[in-house]
């Protein structure tokens, strides 16, 4: 009959009390780790939920009304575009809302969610801010980003340890 793998490390190993006290310490890790309490996954869950994503991203919906729908303004300093001083109001930056979307997705995007692109996106940890924004627009402008070949998040929830997590679907 095969012999287990405490058997086996108890067989052949010169400090066996020792070799069993690293495998129970190993045992008992793991059933901690597998805790849907306190284990990995609850850990995870604290920073990868569906909240977390949200935040991460409610940037995007701001800028697209700063840039799109114009708010008030006193002086250039006031928009993302330029101020129509005579109707107080942020110019539409349309037909072409691309520099100053990217703008405000610069200014506003979460900290945590810029290093996430720049080490997803393999730029040196120092990258500059015009280095990283034209990264980002040039990714913005890719073919892949709209239409029937868009990349999507999809929020997923694994069947064994309960999980959750987004991953992208390339259609």
């Amino acid at each position: 009959a095969a012999l287990t793998e405490r058997e086996t490390v108890q067989a052949t190993c010169k400090n066996k009390d020792q070799a069993s006290h690293v495998l129970q310490d190993y045992i008992q890790f793991n059933n901690a780790a597998q805790d849907p309490y306190t284990g990995c996954v609850a850990e995870a869950e604290k920073v990868a939920n569906q909240q977390a994503y949200d935040t991460l991203h409610s940037f995007i919906e701001e800028c697209r009304l700063l840039v799109t729908e114009p708010p008030p303004c006193v002086s250039d300093d006031d928009c993302y575009t330029s101020c129509d001083t005579s109707k107080g109001r942020c110019n539409v930056a349309l037909p072409d809302p691309d520099g100053p979307m990217v703008r405000c997705h610069m200014d506003r995007m979460h900290p945590t969610l810029r290093r996430y692109l720049i080490a997803s996106w393999s730029l040196a940890t120092n990258v500059t801010d015009d280095e990283f924004m034209r990264e980002y627009l040039e990714r913005l402008r890719a073919p892949n980003c709209v239409g029937a070949t868009a990349n999507q998040l999809v929020w997923r929830s694994d069947a064994v340890s309960g999980a959750k997590y987004y991953v992208t679907i390339t259609q």
